[in-house]
């Protein structure tokens, strides 16, 4: 390429004309453009584990099944979780989590997958320091691009973590954070398959406690991954 010495010489040693001008234009128009060309999103470097959970780890569920089949102990439970793109927060994977209980949200937050030890798939939980209100489902992920982490905050005793078992099942705990029992957070046991899930409601959550698990069916399609590795194959097709 031209070194910078060379295009500063070109640009002071010879008097400009209209033509040399817009040459000189269209030059540094093809730098400017060749520069764009070569960016590109780094994406991190996470074991096949974190992204065959992040698989799981999405949809559109919901209880409706066990509603209608009159579990009186059940709320309706409707959740989102969607792969989403949040600059500030790369390069990890992050999904964008949001449960209604009875039309109404409770959770709401950004989820960053990292690699734990033995194993362990990590789950970093941020809230949204000004949450804004709005219909259960309506929030696009083109709302989110422009974050800074003045508008996110973590609580690290709320983080969560999952394993991945031999049959690709993943079970792990889901603190709850708005909950303080004995100056902790309960926790849900929760397990992903591809196209269920289930979780556990304990005494002191949102959710009305019940003997039985909740089971959350996957409604429709996956959402498409972002920021995966480009040689990635899905364990976890769509099935439903």
């Amino acid at each position: 390429g031209l070194s910078y010495f060379y295009i500063c010489s070109v640009l002071v040693t010879r008097r400009p004309t209209a033509a040399m001008m817009l040459g000189k234009v269209r030059f540094f128009l093809l730098l400017i453009s060749s520069s764009l060309a070569g960016a590109s999103i780094t994406k991190a470097r996470l074991s096949t584990a974190v992204w065959n959970f992040m698989n799981k780890f999405n949809g559109i569920f919901n209880n409706q099944d066990e509603v209608n089949d009159g579990f009186k102990d059940h709320d309706l439970i409707e959740v989102k979780i969607q792969p989403v793109d949040i600059p500030v927060l790369r390069p990890n994977p992050v999904m964008l989590v949001e449960e209604a209980v009875n039309g109404k949200i409770n959770i709401l937050e950004l989820c960053v997958l990292t690699d734990g030890h033995d194993n362990i798939i990590n789950v970093l939980r941020y809230n949204f320091t000004n949450p804004f209100i709005h219909k259960p489902g309506t929030i696009k992920p083109s709302a989110l691009v422009n974050l800074t982490l003045n508008d996110l905050h973590r609580d690290k005793s709320c983080d969560a973590e999952f394993r991945l078992t031999e049959d690709r099942i993943a079970v792990g705990k889901w603190p709850s954070c708005r909950h303080i029992v004995d100056k902790m957070h309960p926790a849900y046991s929760v397990m992903f398959t591809c196209d269920y899930y289930t979780f556990t409601v304990v005494m002191d959550m949102t959710e009305t406690p019940s003997p039985e698990p909740d089971i959350m069916k996957r409604k429709g399609p996956k959402f498409p991954m972002v920021v995966v590795p480009d040689n990635y194959d899905s364990n976890c097709r769509d099935t439903c």
